[in-house]
């Protein structure tokens, strides 16, 4: 075998390298910023774009981490993960609530996509339920998003 050796490590130093890497790679709305092709939806957006879509999988894989380091008694990642879930939870209830339900992007540009302001593509499904599983949607905002979506769901089935 060529090419560079391979990199050996606990499965925990993996888990926080990864959770690392997305703190160091967010965007101007403190938002990880998005890679190619973000998760299935194959929306490729130029350099530059967040994904609250990401933010809220960071924010659940955090919890997930708070509570096995929990079980590990380790103090250094709890307190970590949970400067990172406080603080990441903060920047997404700021920049990605459009007033109706939760954006799914911001663009490069810092223009929101899945909003009510947008003509096309307004409101997206991972954008609604993610923030309320990650834990970042207040009840007031989970109820407002699920209930929008809801409604734009039935429209959409109803005209077709």
């Amino acid at each position: 075998m060529t090419g560079k050796p391979r990199e050996t490590a606990q499965v925990l130093e993996h888990l926080q390298r990864a959770l690392s890497f997305t703190w160091n790679d967010r965007g101007k709305h403190g938002l990880p910023l998005l890679g190619f092709a973000d998760w299935n939806d194959t929306v490729n957006l130029k350099v530059g774009a967040e994904s609250s879509f990401t933010a809220c999988l960071f924010g659940k894989a955090l919890l997930e981490m708070i509570e096995l380091a929990r079980y590990l008694s380790n103090p250094a990642i709890i307190k970590t993960c949970t400067e990172y879930y406080e603080a990441m939870k903060k920047a997404f209830n700021q920049h990605a609530w459009d007033g109706q339900w939760y954006v799914r992007y911001f663009d490069h540009d810092g223009s929101p996509l899945g909003s009510h302001t947008n003509e096309q593509g307004k409101i997206y499904i991972n954008s609604q339920s993610w923030p309320i599983l990650a834990g970042f949607a207040p009840p007031d905002r989970a109820a407002s998003a699920w209930n929008r979506f809801s409604n734009a769901l039935i429209r959409l089935k109803a005209s077709s």
